[in-house]
């Protein structure tokens, strides 16, 4: 069962958007917020969890201009 869990994790940190801590302290506080975030839907506890989400991708401006080339080659 601990392989299991170790296994998937990394995976549903990632689908909820979060990234796992360095030290196993700070990843079990992590979890213990995500638990209580599920159960109680509290505000605060969802401010929390801001210190452990991902930073939000930013596309490159060349990135854009070859989205626009694409489309406009149709």
């Amino acid at each position: 069962m601990h392989a299991l869990v170790n296994l998937g994790r990394a995976k549903l940190a990632d689908g909820l958007g979060l990234d796992l801590p360095a030290s196993l302290e700070e990843e079990k506080t992590m979890w213990g917020l995500v638990t209580k975030y599920a159960y109680y839907a509290d505000q605060h506890l969802g401010n929390a969890l801001d210190a452990y989400r991902k930073a939000p991708a930013v596309e490159s401006p060349q990135g854009s201009q070859d989205l626009q080339n694409s489309e406009n080659s149709e």
